[in-house]
């Protein structure tokens, strides 16, 4: 199966064939990704179960993958193998463990393996991208026409008629991140009482109010000890968010963290971190080019990407019914610091 464009691999999802194997999603925009993501666990997974392995059990039992796509769950349904590789240091190793899923005689269960930024010369992603029982996509940051696509997309689900003002604002505060932009959507169809079937266009006053701006001096604290890495300043910082809830705390966060990850992937390149701070447009404040710099040394770009999963898989823990709220997303943020290595690079 050659390799599918982003259109054609969602089109796949919306009859998902029961006979593929392995769906599989990589490339160094992590916005893409994180959609990408979310559209194939919500087909994938329908009516099933997600079964998440660590790509560094995979790795060393490479036919633990294949035993677990042969298996028949107890009470029936289907299981969604899910591998979430952004951050393994060792995507190649996953070759072994692919292999055996797509040549093994017998695969129920589906997986989605998402993985980051791979070269062209990678045996992986040559693998896998010419098996039949697999499809593969690699996301790309969005172009002028996608963006486009993305904003119709987020309009009709939310009920918001987005004129070119509104669309371009509200794609600028998601950052390019299309799972942002829809969050934000939704906050804005909330406050207009907008609904698929009776859309409603968003005044100025709408984006002025309810679309990201300054930030409070808590949520602040918050993202720049996170930027830090520094586990005991986020924890300081979360204890004094007070009443205010831990999804404003995900979001300025995740947008924070957006913000830093062409600089961090500027200076994993080689270019000095001033330098690459200064090439933020708009250019940030002094103070913010400073937090951004140091941030940049701390924060590898893989890291960062995994980091945003994190936040939108998150956010949706809180919003399940049943959840424990606030306490997961909090517990999500401190996590970033500690789960994903708090040591510090040094520049």
């Amino acid at each position: 199966m050659t390799l599918l464009r982003r259109d054609q691999f969602l089109a796949a999802l919306r009859a998902p064939d029961r006979r593929v194997r392995l769906w599989f999603i990589a490339g160094p925009d992590a916005g893409e990704t994180a959609a990408l993501e979310v559209a194939a666990r919500e087909a994938l997974g329908a009516g099933g179960t997600l079964v998440e392995l660590a790509p560094e059990a995979l790795v060393e039992d490479p036919g633990l993958l294949a035993e677990r796509a042969a298996l028949v769950p107890l009470f029936g349904g289907h299981e969604l193998l899910f591998v979430r590789a952004q951050a393994f240091a060792r995507p190649e190793g996953l070759l072994g463990a692919v292999s055996s899923l797509l040549s093994a005689a017998v695969a129920g269960n589906p997986c989605l393996l998402v993985a980051g930024a791979l070269s062209r010369s990678s045996r992986l992603r040559a693998v896998v991208e010419a098996h039949p029982l697999a499809r593969a996509v690699i996301a790309f940051a969005a172009a002028a026409r996608e963006v486009a696509d993305h904003l119709r997309d987020i309009a009709a689900r939310t009920g918001l008629r987005l004129d070119r003002e509104a669309g371009a604002a509200l794609w600028a505060a998601a950052q390019g991140h299309p799972l942002i932009a829809e969050r934000e959507a939704e906050k804005l169809a909330l406050w207009l009482d907008a609904t698929p079937d009776r859309p409603k266009p968003v005044p100025r006053e709408g984006l002025g109010a309810l679309l990201p701006g300054e930030h409070s001096a808590e949520l602040e604290a918050l993202a720049v000890a996170v930027l830090g890495r520094d586990p005991k300043a986020t924890a300081v910082a979360l204890a004094g968010l007070g009443e205010t809830g831990s999804i404003p705390a995900i979001r300025t966060v995740a947008r924070r963290l957006l913000g830093l990850l062409p600089v961090a992937e500027a200076v994993e390149a080689g270019t000095p971190a001033a330098r690459a701070v200064a090439a933020r447009r708009p250019p940030p404040s002094r103070q913010d080019a400073e937090v951004l710099a140091r941030a940049a040394s701390r924060w590898p770009g893989a890291d960062l990407r995994a980091a945003i999963h994190r936040l939108i898989a998150a956010e949706a823990a809180v919003k399940a019914r049943g959840s424990a709220g606030d306490r997961i997303g909090q517990a999500a943020i401190l996590d970033l610091v500690l789960a994903l290595g708090a040591v510090p690079r040094t520049a």
